[in-house]
C-alpha cells in the first residue's frame, strides 16, 4: 500500500508538470497572438514548428534513451552520465544552430525577409530552449518530477518578468518571443541542474563514453523515425500554408489551434497514467472492458468541449485574442473534431502498447503520414486554412482507424518492451 502512495504522489507531481509547462506556453501563444499580427504570428508559429522538428531528433537520440538507461544501465554514474549527455547537447544544438542558420540565409536571400530574422532568432536560442527539455526529463530518471514542477515556477516567473519588460517597452516581436523562451528555459533548466547534481559521488564505469554513444545510438534512431511519423501529420500545414496562403494564415491555424489545445493536453496528461492502468488490467483479464470505458470518458469529454468550442466560438476568440480572428469562429465547428479523433488514438495506441506491439503503433502513424502528405496536402492547397484542419483531422481518424483494425487481429507473439511514455511534440 506504502509503494501505490508513493506512485499516486509522483504521479500527482508529473501531471502538475505537464499542466504546468503545457499551460504557460499556451498563455504566451495567446499573449503573442494579440500582440502581434497574424503575419508576424504566422511567422513565430513557422519557425516553432521548425523548433518541435528539431526537437523530436534531440529527444530521440538523448532524453528519451536517457529515461530507458538513466534509472537502470547508468544509474550507478548517473552524475557523469548527465554530464556526457550536456556534452552531447551542446555538440546537437551547434550543429542545428548552423543548418538553422543557413536556412535563414536561404530565406533572406529569396526575399522571406519577415521569417528569415525569426529563423535566425531560433537558430541563436535553440540550445537554451532544448536544454530546459533535457534537465526535465532528468528529474523523472532520479523519480523526482517534484523538481520540475519547481523549474516551471521559475520559468513561468521569468517568463512573465521578461515579458513585462518587453511589453512595458513596446519591444515585443516574434524574434522577442524566442528571447523570452531562451533566457525562461535556461534559468529553470539551471535550478533542475543544480537539484540533480547535489548527489554522492559516481561509482567508476569503464568505457562509459563509448557505451553510452552506442546506446543511444541504436535506440535513438528507431525513436527518431517514429517522432518524425508524428511531427508531420501534426506541423506540416504551418509551414505549407505560407506557400499557399501567406504567413497570415498560419496565424490564423495556429490560433484556433490554441483553441483547441487544453482538452489535447488533458488527454495527453491522462494518457501517461493510462498505460500502466492498460497493463494491470489486461494481466486481470478486463482489457477489453476497461478499453471501452476509457474510450467513453474520453471522447465524451472531447464531445462536450467541441459542442462549447462550436456555441461559443466567436465569444471565445473575442475574449482571447482581443477582437482578432474572429471570422475564423465558424471552423471551431470542425476543428473541435480533433480531440474526439485524439482520444481515440490516445487510448488505442495505450493498449496497444500494453500488448506489448510497439510497432502497430509505428504502423498506424505511417498511415496517418499517408494521409497527411496525400489527400492534408491537397485540401490545404484547395482550400487553405479550412483544409489544414481537415487534414490534422482526417490523419488523427487514419491513426485511430488503423489502431482499431490492429487491435482486432489476432495478437502476435513479440519481444516484451519496456515503454517509455513521452510528451508528444506539441504545437506549442
Amino acid at each position: 500500500m506504502r509503494h501505490f502512495g508513493d506512485w499516486l504522489k509522483k504521479g500527482i507531481w508529473s501531471i502538475l508538470d505537464q499542466a504546468l509547462f503545457a499551460g504557460v506556453n499556451f498563455l504566451l501563444n495567446v499573449m503573442l497572438a494579440r500582440w502581434l499580427s497574424p503575419e508576424s504570428y504566422g511567422a513565430f508559429t513557422v519557425a516553432f514548428s521548425i523548433f518541435t522538428l528539431l526537437g523530436i531528433f534531440h529527444t530521440a537520440l538523448l532524453t528519451e534513451p536517457m529515461l530507458v538507461y538513466g534509472a537502470g544501465r547508468y544509474k550507478a554514474s548517473l552524475k557523469t552520465y548527465l554530464r556526457l549527455l550536456t556534452c552531447g547537447h551542446i555538440v546537437f544544438s551547434v550543429a542545428g544552430a548552423g543548418v538553422l542558420a543557413l536556412v535563414a540565409a536561404y530565406l533572406w536571400i529569396n526575399g522571406a525577409v519577415m521569417l528569415a530574422p525569426v529563423m535566425a532568432s531560433m537558430a541563436a536560442v535553440q540550445p537554451f530552449m532544448l536544454y530546459l527539455w533535457l534537465m526535465r526529463r532528468a528529474c523523472y530518471v532520479k523519480l523526482r518530477p517534484q523538481w520540475a514542477v519547481v523549474g516551471g515556477i521559475w520559468y513561468l516567473v521569468l517568463l512573465g518578468v521578461v515579458g513585462g519588460v518587453l511589453f512595458t517597452g513596446d519591444w515585443v516581436s516574434a524574434e522577442a518571443a524566442f528571447g523570452m523562451l531562451a533566457v525562461a528555459g535556461t534559468g529553470a533548466g539551471l535550478w533542475i541542474r543544480r537539484s540533480l547534481y547535489r548527489q554522492e559521488d559516481d561509482a567508476v564505469h569503464e568505457n562509459l563514453e563509448t557505451d553510452v554513444l552506442a546506446k543511444h545510438w541504436a535506440y535513438g534512431r528507431w525513436s527518431a523515425a517514429t517522432g518524425l511519423l508524428m511531427w508531420v501529420p501534426g506541423n506540416m500545414y504551418f509551414l505549407v500554408l505560407p506557400i499557399w496562403a501567406g504567413l497570415d494564415a498560419s496565424g490564423e491555424l495556429k490560433a484556433l489551434n490554441n483553441i483547441i489545445m487544453p482538452p489535447l493536453q488533458v488527454i495527453s496528461a491522462l494518457s501517461v497514467l493510462l498505460l500502466p492502468t492498460l497493463v494491470r488490467v489486461r494481466q486481470a483479464g478486463t482489457f477489453g472492458t476497461m478499453i471501452r470505458r476509457m474510450v467513453l470518458l474520453f471522447v465524451g469529454g472531447s464531445v462536450i468541449y467541441w459542442l462549447v468550442a462550436g456555441l461559443w466560438g466567436e465569444t471565445l476568440l473575442d475574449w482571447i485574442y482581443g477582437g482578432q480572428y474572429l471570422d475564423m469562429a465558424p471552423l471551431l465547428w470542425i476543428f473541435g473534431a480533433l480531440p474526439v479523433t485524439a482520444s481515440i488514438v490516445a487510448v488505442l495506441g495505450g493498449a496497444l502498447r500494453a500488448r506489448e506491439q510497439p510497432d502497430r503503433v509505428f504502423w498506424a502513424y505511417v498511415a496517418a503520414t499517408l494521409v497527411a502528405l496525400t489527400g492534408g496536402l491537397g485540401a490545404t492547397y484547395v482550400y487553405g486554412v479550412a483544409g489544414a484542419i481537415a487534414g490534422l483531422i482526417g490523419s488523427s481518424a487514419a491513426t485511430g482507424a488503423v489502431m482499431a483494425w490492429l487491435l482486432a487481429r489476432r495478437p502476435e507473439s513479440v519481444e516484451p518492451v519496456e515503454p517509455v511514455e513521452m510528451e508528444p511534440a506539441q504545437l506549442a
